[in-house]
C-alpha cells in the first residue's frame, strides 16, 4: 500500500479491495460457525464467502430439516436496531459488549488490521470515513446476519434450539421491488449502491425478511495479485500523466430512490370520478404515488440501459460490479413494456397538474374579487377562459 500511498485513486482502489475483503471474511465466519447445517453441495461455496446472506441464498443453502431459518423477533430482542447490532458484531473498543470466545473471528482481526494500516498511511480520518463504507456496504446488502449474545456468535433458541438469525428489513425497498415487479433474481452487485443505509429494522409481523437476493461485492477479490498489481500501476500511470490534470475525480454519490413510505390508502375519503372534478387534496393524494411509480420505471429503464451498454471506464468510487452487457444490442422486453407504461403515467401526471392548476388558479380569483383588487393578465396567472377550459384528452 505505501507504494502508491501519494495516488489517491490507488488508495480508494486498495480501500474497496479491503473493504470486500473483510465482508468476504465475515460470510465466511458465519457458514464456518453452521457448517454442519449446510448442504453438502453448498459447502464450499459458503466457506469461500460466496454465497449471499439473503434469505432465499441461506435457505438454499440449509439443510431440509434446517428450514426455515430461525428468525428471532419479539419485543424482548436484546438488539433492535441495525447499527446497535453491526457495532456488537464488528468494533472492538466500544466497551459495551462482551464477545467472549467469538472476539478474534478472523474476520474481526482482518477489520480491525485494515482500519490500523489506513490510519498509519493515510490517517485517522480516511480510516474512519472507510469503516463507514463498509458498514454502509454491510448494511445494504447483508440481511440475514448472526444474532450474537456475550458468550456466542449465534445464539440458539431455548425452546427448539435452532440458530437464531437478525432478519434485517426495509419496507420501502421492499414496495420498491414488488411494485417494479420486473427484476432479476438474484439481483446484480451494482444494485448495492443505490439502497438507503437507513431506516432499516429488525422483523416485523407484516415483513418477516426480503424475499430475495443480492449478489456479493466480490468484484476485486476475483483478480490476480499479479492483475491487482497492474491495476495499481495503471492508475498510478494514469494519475502523473501529464495529459491528464492532477486532481481527483469528483465523486457523485449514487441516487439512492428506495427510500419511499408505505402508501396508505384512506378508505373513508375514496376518490372516483374522472381527474376533472377532483379537489386538490384528491389531486395531492393521487400525484405522490403516480410520481413514485415514475420514479421506479425511469429507474428500471437506466438500469437496462446501463446492463447493454456498460461504461468503458473503470468506476474506481463504485464498490459494485459493473453490470454485463446482454447478450445481444436489441431492445429488451423491459424497455418494450417500461415505455408505453411511463407515457401513460406522463399524460397521467401531467392531467392531475393541470387539474390542481386550474384549481389555484380560481382561488386566486375568488382571493383577487374578495378583496377589490385586479385580477394580473400575465403569463403566470391563467384567465377565466383559460380556467374553464376542459382538460384535453
Amino acid at each position: 500500500m505505501t507504494e502508491f500511498s501519494s495516488i489517491p485513486t490507488c488508495q480508494d482502489y486498495l480501500q474497496k479491495y479491503l473493504r470486500q475483503l473483510c465482508l468476504r471474511a465475515f460470510r465466511k465466519d458465519v457458514f464456518t460457525q453452521i457448517k454442519r447445517l449446510l448442504k453438502p453441495e453448498s459447502v464450499s461455496a459458503a466457506l469461500a464467502g460466496e454465497i449471499p446472506l439473503c434469505w432465499p441464498s441461506l435457505k438454499g443453502a440449509l439443510q431440509t430439516q434446517h428450514c426455515p431459518p430461525y428468525i428471532a423477533s419479539g419485543n424482548r430482542m436484546a438488539v433492535k436496531h441495525i447499527n446497535v447490532l453491526f457495532t456488537w458484531l464488528w468494533e472492538w473498543r466500544d466497551g459495551r459488549f462482551e464477545r467472549k470466545g467469538w472476539d478474534h473471528k478472523p474476520y474481526r482481526l482482518l477489520y480491525q488490521k485494515s482500519f490500523e494500516v489506513i490510519t498509519l498511511i493515510q490517517g485517522k480520518d480516511a480510516a474512519r470515513q472507510w469503516k463507514q463504507g463498509l458498514k454502509d456496504s454491510f448494511i445494504q446488502s447483508h440481511w440475514m446476519l448472526p444474532y450474537p449474545q456475550n458468550n456466542s456468535f449465534m445464539r440458539k433458541s431455548k425452546e427448539s434450539g435452532q440458530v437464531m438469525w437478525w432478519s434485517s428489513v426495509h419496507r420501502g425497498m421492499d414496495l420498491y421491488y414488488h411494485e417494479l415487479n420486473v427484476f432479476d433474481r438474484p439481483f446484480p452487485a451494482s444494485y448495492i449502491k443505490h439502497h438507503p443505509t437507513t431506516g432499516w429494522s429488525p422483523s416485523q409481523p407484516s415483513l418477516a425478511h426480503l424475499d430475495y437476493t443480492i449478489e456479493p461485492e466480490q468484484r476485486l477479490l476475483h483478480l490476480s495479485d499479479p492483475e491487482l498489481y497492474q491495476t495499481l500501476r495503471d492508475l498510478q500511470s494514469q494519475w502523473t500523466s501529464p495529459d491528464r490534470p492532477p486532481q481527483r475525480p469528483v465523486h457523485q454519490s449514487s441516487r439512492v430512490i428506495f427510500e419511499n413510505q408505505e402508501r396508505i390508502q384512506n378508505p373513508f375519503d375514496p376518490i372516483t370520478g374522472p381527474v376533472e372534478t377532483w379537489s386538490i387534496s384528491a389531486c395531492s393524494r393521487k400525484l405522490h404515488p403516480a410520481l413514485y411509480k415514475y420514479e421506479i420505471l425511469h429507474h428500471r429503464r437506466q438500469c437496462v440501459q446501463r446492463r447493454r451498454h456498460p461504461s468503458s471506464y473503470p468506476d474506481y468510487y463504485s464498490d459494485t460490479e459493473p453490470e454485463p452487457p446482454a447478450e445481444n444490442d436489441e431492445q429488451t422486453s423491459d424497455e418494450e413494456g417500461i415505455e408505453p407504461q411511463k407515457a401513460r403515467l406522463i399524460q397521467y401526471i401531467q392531467q392531475i397538474e393541470k387539474r390542481m392548476y386550474e384549481l389555484i388558479c380560481r382561488d386566486l380569483l375568488v382571493f383577487y374579487f374578495i378583496v377589490g383588487a385586479q385580477y394580473p393578465q400575465h403569463s403566470d396567472y391563467m384567465t377565466i377562459s383559460e380556467v374553464n377550459r376542459p382538460v384535453e384528452s
